[in-house]
């Protein structure tokens, strides 16, 4: 059993008590919009704009424009729009996760990221960050994002 199923209580259910697998119980339950919607987050769509790479399911072109008149590196206005918060991704989740349930996912995310951008654009030096404020009080977040130095 993966060290996570224990997030998913319904597995232990299944099969008159004997339970199932996530794998197995994904292909059950699982729905493919939801699977392109994950998709999307993990192995993203990129768009270039001005010469910069963004995540296209989060580019926001006023946002953008927006940002450029305020911050002159393009490595900024990547950072403020290439990022997700692990932490606050499902605002009407019900289930409870833990901080190390959180970070293995933010790991995952990040590993994805980095692999899909070397994939796209070998010849671009991207930076992939995880930021942990999971202890902050006043913050809680657990951001993905990216970013290139040199642009």
């Amino acid at each position: 059993m993966n060290k996570f199923e224990e997030f998913v209580p319904e597995l232990s259910k299944w099969n008159s008590g004997d339970g199932i697998s996530l794998g197995n119980w994904i292909t059950c339950i699982g729905r493919y919009d939801h699977f392109l919607g994950y998709l999307e987050l993990v192995w993203p769509r990129f768009i270039v704009e001005d010469d910069t790479v963004f995540v296209d399911s989060l580019w926001d072109k006023s946002r953008f424009e927006y940002l450029a008149l305020n911050r002159p590196k393009k490595s900024d206005i990547q950072k403020c729009l290439n990022i997700i918060d692990i932490a606050g991704l499902f605002l009407n989740a019900k289930e409870e996760v833990t901080d190390e349930f959180l970070l293995y996912l933010a790991c995952a995310v990040r590993q994805a990221w980095e692999a899909k951008l070397k994939s796209d654009f070998p010849n671009r030096n991207f930076q992939v960050v995880m930021e942990n404020f999971l202890e902050d009080p006043d913050d809680s977040e657990l951001n993905v994002y990216f970013y290139e130095a040199e642009i």
